[in-house]
């Protein structure tokens, strides 16, 4: 047996942090841009729609062509008048009095888009004027209709029933303008929206609340027929479909990294949705069209100028995020809300040339593990402070220096030792205390410099992107992959994240959020590999340890290893029911998830009907997140937190010698021992305490608390 306290061996540290570049909303309204736009109501980016172009007023051909009399079922009370405002046809009922509707004799797919144009006749007066819409019918009774009233305002309905409304006039009253012309878009946008939106730049966007923000196929606007009716009036309209530029691009304001990233560094891939190409050097937060034809987005960064590719070399560090974008339907465009880059965190390794062995400086070490990620620690009582810091070099006195505890010739800790204190002196000897922790005290003392959007990660890679911070290879970070994807929704303007990293956040708080809201009952931290081959950092559910024992203990010294002392204890159900609460950021509205076990809260339950996780009473959890910006986030952070907290657990505690596996590392959080007579535990938390270290002799007390596994 062995015990070594290595100092200044060689560790990997944090040496060039993550760089990391967020653009969304108005922040791609860069100066260097070609057939693209930015709506004015929610700030979302997409390609050019055709009747902002000068041509549309000037050519009725191609992608500015107008709908014409022939493209409708309509009778003898219609006529068509050609550029009476502007190029192309408009249509006009010779009676005013009849209002007929027109249909369109041709379908279209869904969620195409219109462009609706008409004159206001009128006397002052509020009136509704037109409705317009898509369905076979001709009514409001079914698909999506709008009213439009002389005043500019605009009411949404959804198979006969009314969602919302909105102005398109401009003015903040309800002024009626006459003898004119409006001219709107409807665009259906973002899987769930409709915008409408006047040429003059006033609008609103209206979210349909039946829609699944998880629909991979959503239907805004149904397929079939367009319609308009001239409700009250004189009828004389224009419309078309919407069509937008094939391709066009956009960039983000002018940016710089904080530091120049080095030649050759490359960016950090993510995984994308499937229309956008999967794993790329980029997220792309947005949508497609979801109705005919391809749509694409990429992102490149470039200089200033927005059109050369930037280049890492450690010198330059001013950029600009480039989208290009793309539709091979006209009628269709990608949407866009927000993108994020960045070049990883490197590390390196600390200077290992002078690494030297000062066990025999320490009169006691006791190790901690609690049950926990954070709080690992070793605590050393020094015999000659001068000594040990000596031959540290001076580095114990300053502090954050590197440590490893190694037992039996395997790593238990490889740790960071606060500054030493000097605690007593006795004949000239002075005596010391080292508090030794795990990389979890350095993600306590890591920040941000930059924001960083978690939304849309993977929760295996939001988990990467925090943990790096500590250091560690990445080689060495072990995440099941089986966590969720973190949700993203758009919100009412684009640019906004539900899980939003900003400057100055620290990496701890974010992690344990994680865990806490998305993965309830994961086991995870910094530990020393099973195999012997060094630090991990390691997140699995439960379902994911290993259930096979690492080792057995009996109760008698004869048998084998032995386990004394043993205690017993039940912990009742920390709750019955359990309430999560999240946010649409889209309407502002909470979303609820509730799990309840009635029979634990049943107080005139029989005793011999009484459910194992029985109390009598009402035991309630809550947790509020707004990171939760998706029902199926929110009903599955509840679900995962009810089978926790309302699980009932038997713990053991039992005294051994240090424990370790055959394959050579300790036994450690998360690991499953047989004890004969009692089961198999899994250890959820364990000390050691190390007195007595020397050649043919040692003195070491462990205690290990773990859970029945039954």
């Amino acid at each position: 047996m062995s015990f070594e306290l290595l100092v200044n061996q060689a560790q990997r540290r944090l040496a060039a942090d993550r760089l990391t570049v967020v653009a969304g909303g108005l922040e791609l309204n860069g100066s260097v841009w070609e057939n693209t736009w930015i709506d004015p109501v929610t700030n979302t980016l997409m390609l050019r729609p055709r009747p902002l172009d000068t041509e549309w007023y000037t050519t009725a051909i191609g992608d500015y062509a107008k709908l014409g009399l022939a493209d409708f079922a309509v009778g003898p009370e219609w006529e068509e008048r050609l550029d009476q405002h502007w190029a192309g046809p408009w249509l006009a009922a010779r009676d005013a009095a009849s209002n007929p509707a027109a249909l369109s004799n041709v379908s279209f797919p869904k969620n195409m888009g219109l462009s609706f144009s008409w004159f206001s006749y009128g006397a002052g007066d509020t009136f509704l004027q037109y409705q317009l819409g898509w369905n076979d019918v001709a009514s409001d009774g079914a698909g999506v209709a709008l009213h439009i009233w002389s005043d500019g305002r605009v009411e949404v309905f959804r198979n006969g029933e009314f969602v919302d409304e909105g102005k398109i006039s401009g003015a903040k009253s309800r002024e009626v303008r006459r003898l004119q012309v409006f001219e709107v878009m409807v665009i259906p946008m973002r899987g769930r929206e409709l915008l409408v939106v006047s040429q003059s730049g006033d609008g609103f966007s209206i979210v349909f609340g039946d829609i699944d923000p998880d629909d991979p196929d959503p239907e805004i606007t149904p397929e079939g027929k367009i319609w308009f009716q001239g409700v009250s009036g004189a009828t004389q309209a224009q419309i078309a479909p919407l069509r937008f530029a094939p391709s066009g691009f956009a960039t983000s304001l002018k940016s710089a990294f904080l530091e120049a990233p080095v030649l050759g560094e490359s960016l950090v891939e993510f995984e994308n949705a499937l229309w956008l190409g999967g794993v790329q050097p980029y997220l792309i937060y947005g949508d497609p069209g979801y109705g005919a034809g391809d749509q694409s987005v990429e992102a490149t960064l470039v200089e200033w100028d927005g059109v050369t590719a930037f280049v890492p070399d450690g010198i330059a560090n001013e950029i600009r995020v480039r989208l290009d974008l793309s539709s091979t339907d006209s009628r269709f465009s990608p949407f866009v809300t927000g993108v994020q880059l960045g070049f990883g965190a490197m590390s390196d390794l600390t200077d290992g040339s002078a690494v030297s062995d000062g066990s025999e400086f320490v009169g006691r070490a006791v190790l901690s593990v609690p049950d926990r990620a954070s709080g690992v620690a070793l605590d050393v009582l020094v015999t000659d402070a001068d000594g040990i810091d000596a031959l540290s070099g001076g580095q114990l006195g300053r502090g954050s220096s590197q440590v490893r505890l190694v037992v039996d010739e395997q790593t238990v800790l490889e740790g960071i030792a606060g500054a030493m204190e000097r605690i007593a002196e006795y004949d000239s000897v002075t005596e010391g205390k080292l508090e030794v922790r795990d990389r979890w005290g350095l993600l306590d003392g890591a920040v941000f410099a930059d924001r960083v959007p978690l939304d849309g990660l993977s929760f295996s890679q939001a988990v990467r992107l925090l943990v790096e911070k500590s250091g560690i290879d990445g080689s060495r970070v072990r995440v099941s992959e089986s966590g969720p994807t973190l949700p993203f929704a758009p919100g009412v303007m684009a640019g906004e994240w539900g899980l939003l990293i900003e400057a100055g956040d620290r990496v701890s708080d974010w992690l344990r959020r994680l865990f806490d809201t998305f993965a309830t009952g994961w086991w995870y931290g910094f530990r020393p590999a099973a195999d012997g081959s060094g630090e991990e950092f390691f997140a699995v559910p439960d379902s994911e340890l290993s259930f096979e024992s690492a080792g057995m203990l009996y109760r008698s010294v004869s048998e084998g290893v032995v386990y004394r002392n043993l205690r017993r204890a039940t912990l009742e159900p920390v709750a019955n029911e359990v309430r999560v609460t999240g946010e649409d950021p889209r309407t502002g509205r909470p979303m609820l998830s509730v799990r309840t076990d009635y029979e634990a809260q049943s107080v005139g339950a029989l005793v011999a009907a009484r459910s194992p996780g029985w109390s009598g009473s009402i035991k309630r959890f809550a947790l509020v997140d707004r990171g939760l910006t998706k029902q199926a986030a929110v009903d599955a952070s509840c679900e995962a937190l009810f089978a926790d907290l309302a699980k009932k657990r038997e713990l053991v505690e039992f005294e051994s010698e240090m424990l370790f596996h055959d394959g050579g590392g300790p036994i450690w959080r998360g690991d499953l021992v047989t004890l004969v007579g009692v089961g198999d535990v899994r250890i959820r938390s364990l000390g050691v305490d190390f007195r007595f270290e020397v050649e043919g002799g040692t003195y070491r007390r462990a205690i290990y608390c773990g859970e029945l596994v039954v």
